[in-house]
């Protein structure tokens, strides 16, 4: 097909060229639209994952935390994909969500008194002493300054619960 200046073309063929745009930018949003629902499913898979290997990890059926590699690969994706979609999805990196969900998980382990810094340490696979400074980088504060900061009714009404 050679192609014809706009003045040479006749109303047909006018009308090729707009069906045939029509065409393809439904195509182009097709794809975009699914591609978007995929980052999605990503996402939420990968959110999924991390809290049942969380679970996992408390429960003891899982001795070490996964790394974002492991993660990636029982979702059946490379880890930089799943790098860059979470990215463009969140604007945040994976191991932000990762780091998070941990965060929450210690601070609700650091509620129990019965349960020893060294205890919710070991509880989430860490050296005592590394967590200490891992909470601290993500937490802001030591385990031992957050369980002051506690009110005292509080922390007995959750190791009852």
């Amino acid at each position: 097909m050679r192609l014809v200046k706009q003045a040479e073309r006749t109303p047909a063929q006018t009308l090729k060229v707009v069906c045939l745009f029509v065409v393809l930018s439904g195509r182009i949003s097709s794809t975009y639209q699914t591609n978007a629902m995929r980052s999605e499913q990503i996402f939420n898979d990968y959110l999924s994952l991390l809290d049942r290997h969380l679970n996992d990890v408390l429960n003891g059926t899982s001795e070490d935390m996964f790394e974002l590699r492991e993660l990636a690969g029982q979702l059946f994706i490379h880890p930089t994909h799943l790098s860059n979609v979470v990215k463009a999805l969140t604007g945040k990196h994976p191991c932000y969500f990762y780091e998070q969900k941990i965060l929450a998980i210690a601070k609700d382990l650091l509620q129990n008194p019965a349960l020893s810094i060294n205890e919710v340490a070991r509880k989430l696979t860490y050296d005592p002493s590394n967590f200490t400074k891992w909470f601290k980088t993500y937490g802001g504060m030591s385990p031992s300054q957050y369980r002051k900061q506690i009110p005292l009714g509080s922390m007995n009404l959750r190791a009852v619960a």
